[in-house]
């Protein structure tokens, strides 16, 4: 089960108005609709999640579009897990979760060299 909330023309101390929110589980994001982007509102937002990610946080903002991550380090809590990721710069993802076979898949990439 995904703990998802969407918010949608709310009247919050963030001013949240005629823009798309998103808060799940440690990752946020706001499409600016109808508003300037304003960077301030992905780190307040990543602020009121801090409890469930204290590692680490950040943002990426593209065009009219702001994605937020926090981060609880449990397994890898090398700089390798920071979110954001990409890998060129072209495309981005922010992850919740864990990929329970990571040992096996390491494994068959070693193997594919």
């Amino acid at each position: 089960m995904h703990c998802v909330m969407l918010f949608y023309g709310i009247n919050h101390s963030l001013t949240f108005k005629k823009d798309w929110y998103l808060i799940m589980c440690g990752i946020n994001g706001i499409i600016f609709k109808n508003s300037p982007v304003d960077i301030n509102k992905i780190l307040i937002m990543n602020e009121l999640l801090n409890h469930r990610g204290p590692d680490q946080s950040g943002y990426f903002s593209h065009n009219n579009l702001l994605l937020g991550h926090t981060r609880l380090s449990i397994l890898d809590t090398s700089q390798k897990g920071l979110q954001p990721m990409t890998t060129d710069g072209r495309y981005w993802i922010i992850y919740n979760g864990e990929v329970y076979n990571f040992k096996d898949l390491k494994r068959e990439l070693v193997n594919k060299n």
